[in-house]
């Protein structure tokens, strides 16, 4: 579990996501983030998973990936997100 936080403070818009992927599986799974960026996955084996998170207007900051390591229950994952450039 974490959350997924804006960092100019606006709320998260409806109907944004995340995904949870496992490269050594080729699998993913996909949470809806609620209007306070939280987000939830249940039954995760053990292992290593990166996060991609989707917010329309929003984007990772430059060079950041961001990966968890699971191997208990996870609860603090923290993601933060910049506003994209705008488009010409």
């Amino acid at each position: 579990r974490g959350k997924v936080v804006l960092s100019n403070g606006k709320p998260i818009p409806p109907d944004m996501r995340v995904t949870l992927s496992a490269d050594r599986a080729w699998d993913s799974q996909i949470a809806t983030l609620s209007p306070d960026g939280r987000f939830e996955f249940h039954g995760l084996p053990a292992g290593v998973y990166g996060l991609a998170p989707a917010v329309k207007g929003y984007r990772l900051p430059e060079g950041v990936g961001v990966e968890a390591l699971v191997n208990r229950d996870v609860n603090d994952v923290v993601i933060q997100m910049e506003p994209a450039p705008k488009r010409p």
